[in-house]
């Protein structure tokens, strides 16, 4: 086999793994639509039962298979470079020449992660 042929192949090997990755690329979309209509539709009827059990002051409803149970969660906010600059300005008493010194170290020196995927485009 010469070396055209050779690179022939390959590219006849790349078109076809590329078909078959758009294929699936449609597929998972689709997928993802029916499971973004899904989800909406749960959550409009978890607002209906939540809001049916904080009223009642229920906290689990049981049911064939299982039961359903109020969950709290309670999540802390973001750190943003304003809050973390203002916390630093505070802690450091409004001394501008430690807080930049240590704002720059911390938002400099984070570690960078790179990945490679691809993206479809549609044009």
């Amino acid at each position: 086999m010469s070396e055209n042929d050779k690179i022939e192949y390959q590219m006849e090997d790349c078109a076809q793994y590329v078909k078959e990755w758009l294929k699936y690329d449609d597929e998972i979309k689709q997928y993802n639509d029916n499971i973004k209509s899904l989800k909406q539709k749960q959550s409009e009827l978890s607002h209906y039962i939540l809001h049916y059990m904080n009223e009642k002051g229920i906290e689990h409803l049981t049911f064939d298979g299982g039961r359903l149970e109020c969950n709290v969660k309670k999540t802390k906010g973001g750190l943003s470079k304003k809050y973390v600059s203002t916390c630093v300005k505070d802690f450091f008493r409004n001394d501008e020449v430690k807080t930049n010194e240590l704002l720059e170290k911390l938002l400099n020196n984070r570690e960078t992660k790179e990945t490679r995927k691809l993206k479809r485009t549609i044009m």
